[in-house]
């Protein structure tokens, strides 16, 4: 039966065309048809599989992590970050330990003139290891054994523990701060028992404005003569006509010239707190001031703390600009820059 041949006619619409009329069989139809219906299905599978597959694709590139080196960029930031960070704040622990230790100083200097004990904070003890920092209260601990200097906290050691110990690190400096804001307000209101004494005391520095210390007190090499001798005094480096004041009340006794001081002036403070083996006592003071540009003060006047009383020069013996400031106590030199509370 699939062998009856059939005759297949194609009729054109145009009028003008011919009609095409071939023979086939039926089993040639089925089979063209089978192919059409086959290649019909096949093109509708490929285009969905093609288009799920751009699909897969994209959520693929979407949650796929970002490359290896991508990953070590981003890695290597972190970590330089990281660095930055810790060096800042090693550097703000280390200027703030600076801080205290320059203010721990000048409370020592403070306790010396006014006879106040402020070496030892009175609320709480600081406890430090090169492992922990940590405050606990004194009324908790047994205490004893022998006497044993208290350990420095280690910065270097602190910031080797990581983020733990730099918030331990914190804590010890807020304790150290908190403690010498205790001892800072004992002292004033201390010094107001003693303050007409420490009214004629030298405490500050004499030459005001920018300036440095070139030459100290003791032993030194002269600088024009190129030998070793005994300086009396405190050379303070600064500009041409830089105000030098008064750092204490007192009486100016001379003012005149010299050929190798130069211009210069004396004062009298009298009676003031001279601290020694750590008891202040009542000592007789005065200080000179040696190479002024110019004295603006007569003798027998009388000048308060930081009263101008002469300008930086170069008079005299001298290198170049600058103030030689002297103190007396009991007609004795000693070293003026223990005098000095405000200085570097």
């Amino acid at each position: 039966m699939h062998h009856q041949r059939l005759t297949v006619m194609l009729v054109p619409t145009a009028a003008w065309g011919k009609p095409l009329q071939f023979q086939t069989t039926k089993r040639t139809i089925l089979t063209l048809m089978a192919v059409g219906a086959i290649s019909f299905v096949l093109v509708i599978v490929g285009s969905v599989y093609l288009a799920l597959s751009a699909i897969w694709k994209e959520e693929r590139v979407v949650s796929t992590p970002p490359p290896a080196i991508e990953q070590q960029t981003e890695v290597a930031s972190l970590k330089e970050e990281n660095r930055q960070l810790k060096n800042e704040l090693r550097e703000q622990i280390e200027q703030t330990r600076q801080r205290i230790t320059r203010v721990n100083r000048l409370i020592g200097r403070i306790s010396a003139f006014t006879g106040l004990p402020l070496d030892a904070p009175t609320t709480s003890t600081a406890i430090v290891t090169t492992d922990s920092a940590q405050m606990v209260s004194p009324e908790t601990l047994g205490r004893g054994g022998p006497f044993s200097p208290l350990p420095t906290v280690q910065t270097t050691d602190l910031l080797g523990h990581g983020s733990r110990s730099y918030a331990q690190a914190r804590e010890v400096l807020l304790f150290e701060l908190d403690s010498i804001l205790t001892r800072l307000d004992r002292a004033a209101r201390h010094l107001g028992e003693q303050q007409s004494l420490l009214a004629t005391t030298p405490l500050i520095c004499p030459v005001q404005g920018d300036y440095i210390f070139t030459d100290h007190f003791g032993k030194r090499l002269h600088p024009l003569y190129r030998r070793t001798d005994f300086h009396t005094g405190l050379d303070i480096s600064a500009p041409y006509q830089t105000p030098i004041v008064a750092p204490a009340d007192g009486k100016v006794t001379y003012a005149g010239y010299d050929k190798a001081k130069g211009a210069t002036l004396t004062i009298d403070h009298g009676a003031g707190l001279y601290p020694r083996d750590g008891v202040p006592s009542k000592r007789l003071f005065k200080t000179r001031y040696f190479h002024c540009a110019k004295v603006l003060v007569k003798a027998g006047a009388t000048v308060k703390r930081g009263d101008v009383i002469a300008l930086v020069g170069s008079s005299g013996t001298s290198t170049g600009n600058h103030c030689h400031y002297e103190v007396l106590v009991d007609d004795s030199l000693v070293d003026p820059e223990y005098f000095i509370l405000n200085g570097q």
